[in-house]
């Protein structure tokens, strides 16, 4: 926990040491400077993580995460919305369900501010939601996954991106869960005593449309 907030922290700081060019007139120039259309597409892996160490093992585990990208920015900041397909693969212990993998494919909107770093790099901060579409357990067991789960989760992200070739964008992200998703229609479930709280790292390549 301790690392994730300083993550987070150096982040923060590093926006708001770019907050401070100002004009002639000792208005920031932020403020000056009109906001533009963007947008594009973004692909990349997603490595995934359930808290809940009576269920799963807590370890990383691959997956991918794909979708579009839309906002506005100028020279300093920016805001974005994304709208993204992923998939989560988690590790589950002997003693819980007969073991095996979960794998998890999520919807998820994450809403972010983008502030310039470097001339090349922004540092991105902001909320995710994300809605649970399906959940399949390898092997099969006697019960339907998803309903371990409550299906909406919310998310603080910190990341950065950088432009490495004219619309080409290279992009890393951590993702912080805020919500228990243990579902409460199942008792024995609600009734562990750990949260069930997701975690993600994200490395991606997008492209900029517009």
């Amino acid at each position: 926990m301790k690392n994730r907030i300083l993550v987070i922290l150096g982040i923060v700081l590093l926006i708001g040491s770019h907050i401070n060019a100002q004009n002639a007139n000792g208005v920031p120039d932020v403020f000056y400077t009109p906001l533009k259309a963007t947008g594009g597409v973004k692909l990349g892996a997603n490595f995934g993580m359930m808290n809940g160490k009576e269920a799963f093992t807590n370890d990383y585990n691959s997956g991918v995460k794909g979708g579009i990208f839309v906002g506005t920015r100028n020279e300093y900041y920016g805001f974005k919305c994304e709208l993204l397909l992923s998939s989560s693969r988690f590790t589950l212990r002997d003693t819980f369900q007969g073991g095996g993998h979960l794998s998890n494919f999520n919807l998820d909107v994450p809403v972010m501010v983008d502030v310039k770093v470097m001339p090349i790099l922004w540092a991105q901060l902001g909320l995710q939601y994300s809605t649970l579409i399906s959940s399949t357990q390898d092997p099969e067991g006697s019960e339907d996954p998803k309903s371990w789960f409550q299906t909406r989760n919310f998310s603080v992200l910190a990341g950065l991106e950088c432009k490495v070739y004219k619309n080409f964008l290279l992009g890393a992200r951590y993702v912080y869960g805020l919500t228990d998703v243990k579902s409460p229609a199942r008792p024995y479930i609600a009734a562990l005593p750990s949260a069930w709280k997701n975690s993600s790292v994200e490395a991606y390549l997008a492209f900029k449309v517009f």
